[in-house]
């Protein structure tokens, strides 16, 4: 299965989406910033992407989140996921 940084590598149309993706999930809307860094983080998690949690764990941390509000999140995705086989077993 292709990684994502592979796909953005090999296409500049999917890496400007990919870009602006991210831009929008960090502009002003309903939720404060640090809650969407703990959104985004928990959903790294869920996909079972490590540099993906390990980027989005620095990001919350940069924003403000706490040690403990990054391992609580951390904990909500891992109860989801745990009955989700990884993402590499669905295709």
């Amino acid at each position: 299965m292709i990684q994502i940084e592979q796909w953005c590598e090999q296409d500049a149309k999917v890496n400007k989406a990919f870009d602006d993706f991210h831009k929008a999930c960090d502009q002003n809307g309903l939720w404060d910033i640090k809650t969407r860094k703990l959104l985004m983080n928990a959903l790294a998690c869920v996909f079972r992407c490590p540099h993906c949690t390990k980027a989005h764990i620095k990001k919350a941390f940069e924003v403000g989140a706490t040690k403990q509000e990054v391992k609580e999140a951390l904990l909500i995705a891992s109860g989801d996921s745990r009955v989700r086989p990884p993402r590499s077993k669905l295709t």
